[in-house]
């Protein structure tokens, strides 16, 4: 079995998990004009991710466990790995509904305020998770850190957004954000024990750290 995704929900369900953007910055130095200023240096950070105690129980989960460890050969690989959102979806408490988000216009690479139409779905409001699928990039995570008031106009909803990290890649207007199913190219930093010994039991737990890929 080969996976494009690392495959969660049924086979390999985290008991927790965490997001994060890992920065590099430089320190400025104390200055007589008050304190030390950081300023970032790595163009917004990579995306990390540590998913802790996926607990193999039956005989598909210690296959495909086993399966996935060759194939990403070491940390080499890189596969796509789903965000669990479900809970920061825009969409209002207790209704299921869709979300429909597009670029209202095109964006240039880096670009980190864009303009979008919300077709389906609330108003953004800042901390929701998405993802964009480039033509080069491929998946990459993005979070709304805030967002202004949506505007009316004609029967469309728009918003200015920003967001981090910055754009991979530059998008043509039209293209979708994902905020159903958000994920990222991504491969595996710690290959050596990301899985654990089988027990007694035959038994297993997998404990991966992510880190962004191109």
């Amino acid at each position: 079995m080969a996976f494009d995704v690392f495959p969660t929900g049924s086979l390999f369900d985290p008991e927790t998990e965490i997001w994060r953007l890992r920065a590099n910055t430089i320190n400025g130095g104390v200055t007589t004009a008050g304190p030390a200023r950081k300023a970032r240096t790595d163009g917004g950070g990579l995306w990390t991710c540590e998913q802790a105690n996926i607990e193999l129980y039956s005989t598909e989960q210690l296959l495909a466990a086993s399966a996935l460890d060759v194939q990403l050969d070491g940390g080499v690989t890189r596969i796509i790995v789903p965000c669990f959102s479900w809970p920061l979806r825009p969409v209002p408490a207790g209704v299921s509904w869709s979300v429909e988000v597009s670029l209202a216009e095109d964006a240039p690479l880096r670009a980190s305020v864009l303009s979008v139409i919300v077709t389906s779905g609330r108003p953004l409001i800042g901390g929701e998770p998405f993802s964009m699928v480039h033509a080069t990039h491929g998946k990459r995570l993005y979070r709304v850190r805030d967002a202004e008031p949506a505007q009316m106009s004609g029967g469309v909803m728009t918003q200015a957004i920003t967001i981090r990290c910055p754009l991979r890649e530059a998008t043509t207007a039209g293209a979708p954000l994902d905020f159903e199913t958000p994920g990222c190219v991504m491969r595996l930093v710690n290959p050596e024990n990301w899985l654990s010994p089988l027990d007694p039991a035959h038994e297993q737990s997998a404990s991966p750290i992510w880190v962004e890929a191109f």
